[in-house]
């Protein structure tokens, strides 16, 4: 596990390391620490290294030679899988240029607002699910698509074709359900032999006719066999 700060910052930039000490302290991963104060040719040198894996990126949306907008643009030249996380301390300056933006971001976090909650709950998510593969990438008529799996509502097949379904497009891709799935983390789960489904993305379950809602307005049939772990694995996140 590689954790890359860039962060101008000298004294949070400390502080973000301490974060993620005593967060991996309680794990028995195996992880090192890369730290900058600001994105120089050391920095852009492991950024552009292939061979380093499971990296998770702590970037400060401002610093002296560029910004955290710019770097991830660059950065998934090279590497589309990790986990980026932004920071600022100026939420309202820039939170209508990172709504504007295609960016592919974890999560943006307010230096001034409950930062060391907000930034361990993302780095138990991005260390939970480094180990998959958190984007999907298909070609459409000549573009390639790179979707973000927490975006999925549900893929299905219909007709011999495997189709991914997200709130703004839907794509058929070359893949079986079953290599999909194996790439997924626990969030999917299968309702019926023909299709998986977000969990996060329904929005009610129809037990006496064996219907699921999702949040996009389609809804599915669930099989007698799956009802039951789909019903237990969605009262587990509605507790949360």
């Amino acid at each position: 596990m590689n954790f890359i700060i860039v962060e101008d910052n000298p004294i949070f930039n400390k502080e973000v390391q301490k974060i993620i000490d005593r967060y991996m302290f309680k794990n028995t991963y195996n992880y090192q620490i890369h730290s900058f104060l600001d994105y120089n040719e050391e920095c852009i040198k492991l950024i552009r290294n292939q061979e380093m894996k499971n990296k998770i990126y702590i970037l400060d949306i401002r610093c002296p030679s560029n910004d955290g907008f710019k770097m991830i643009s660059y950065l998934r030249e090279f590497d589309i899988k990790s986990f980026v996380i932004l920071i600022s301390a100026y939420k309202n300056t820039y939170i209508e240029e990172i709504s504007d933006k295609p960016l592919q971001f974890l999560c943006f976090i307010n230096k001034n607002k409950c930062f060391e909650e907000k930034l361990v709950n993302a780095l138990h998510y991005g260390v939970t699910n480094i180990g998959y593969t958190n984007i999907i990438q298909a070609k459409k008529d000549g573009i390639l698509y790179t979707i973000y799996t927490e975006d999925i509502e549900t893929i299905y097949v219909e007709r011999n074709i495997v189709y991914i379904e997200t709130k703004n497009v839907t794509i058929d891709v070359n893949k079986t359900l079953k290599d999909i799935f194996s790439t997924l983390n626990s969030n999917f789960i299968f309702c019926h032999r023909s299709r998986i489904v977000n969990i996060y993305k329904i929005d009610r379950i129809d037990v006496q006719n064996r219907k699921l809602y999702l949040k996009n307005g389609s809804h599915a049939i669930i099989s007698k066999r799956k009802l039951k772990a789909v019903l237990d694995k969605y009262k587990e996140i509605s507790s949360c």
